[in-house]
């Protein structure tokens, strides 16, 4: 087995116990030595970097939506990262593999008079029942024209 490693930074040959372990590598070690490692790191700005939640930064507002029919009238009505959301559908109604078939088949009958609304903007915490309220609303206004058909209203 072998007892030392070049570092590609430095490229001193040192031996193993002055590399990370990393056993992505063949070799079970990092290619970069402790200190060459300490010191990208602190080139980079992870110096005292601490793990925070950062997953959700960038991705705009969160909300309830309605996709609208101008012509038939048909809504859609959803909740999600807004610009996202809008996109996602719009992908996958245009590449025709959208999930639900009744909004997929009103898309292709009419793909030019579908709106993007937001109804609303909320807390990820309350996304779910604000969207149950404007698809309970939507009901009691005009049922045939909710394309929302997987409904579970029991919360």
């Amino acid at each position: 087995m072998k007892e030392n490693k070049k570092c590609w930074k430095c490229k001193d040959i040192k031996p193993l116990n002055e590399f990370y372990k990393n056993r992505t590598q063949p070799d079970g070690y990092g290619g970069l030595c402790k200190k060459c490692k300490q010191q990208y790191n602190k080139d980079k700005g992870y110096q005292g970097w601490k793990y925070r939640i950062t997953k959700w930064e960038g991705r705009g507002d969160f909300g309830v939506y309605k996709f609208y029919n101008t012509q038939t009238q048909e809504v859609y009505i959803g909740k999600g990262w807004l610009k996202e959301r809008e996109y996602d559908h719009l992908y996958k109604l245009k590449h025709n593999k959208h999930d639900n078939p009744w909004f997929q088949n009103s898309y292709n009958n009419s793909p030019e008079s579908w709106e993007f609304i937001v109804l609303e903007k909320c807390s990820t915490q309350l996304g779910l029942v604000k969207e149950r309220d404007y698809i309970i609303e939507e009901l009691i206004k005009n049922r045939e024209k909710l394309l929302n058909k997987k409904l579970d209203l029991r919360f």
